[in-house]
């Protein structure tokens, strides 16, 4: 359902213009998605949890993980790969979700994004962004707290909080 979402306002004329949207930037569990939702009870904030799905449908060279198309892809881009059809898309896309969620703001909380400000600040030159850091003793132990609660074995491997 995104991917023909996003197929069909990546077609369609913009429908409302993209006003400094926000980025909220960080290594994994530094407190990046409590902040996202805080700013989400804002009625005139959109927010995206990771639309990692939006992003890879957006730019073939995105997807880290190949969640979504097996294309090559790499952590850094920069404002060479915010080509005209990138930033177009990227403006239907994130226009379209603030018309049809009717909020002026869109939040995107997609950490992987601090290695992409460049490719960002190309497509949004308006962008906002929220860099959010934490002592690496506390990410630490978060992470190994929500490894020992969620994370499971699966054939010898253990899958935890950061992929398999």
């Amino acid at each position: 359902m995104v991917f023909a979402l996003a197929r069909v306002l990546k077609q369609l004329p913009q429908l409302q213009h993209v006003r400094a949207p926000v980025f909220i930037l960080g290594t994994g569990r530094s407190g990046t998605t409590i902040l996202g939702i805080v700013l989400s009870m804002h009625r005139d904030v959109g927010f995206l949890n990771e639309p990692k799905a939006l992003w890879a449908r957006l730019h073939p060279g995105e997807d880290l993980i190949g969640s979504y198309n097996r294309n090559p892809a790499r952590y850094r881009l920069n404002s060479g790969d915010a080509t005209p059809a990138v930033i177009r898309g990227a403006h239907r896309v994130f226009g379209g979700y603030a018309r049809l969620g009717g909020a002026p703001r869109v939040v995107d909380k997609y950490p992987e994004m601090i290695f992409r400000t460049a490719f960002l600040r190309a497509i949004f030159p308006d962008a906002r962004f929220l860099f959010l850091s934490r002592g690496g003793l506390a990410t630490c132990g978060s992470i190994r707290h929500w490894s020992e609660r969620l994370g499971t074995e699966v054939d010898g491997e253990t899958h935890d909080w950061w992929g398999g």
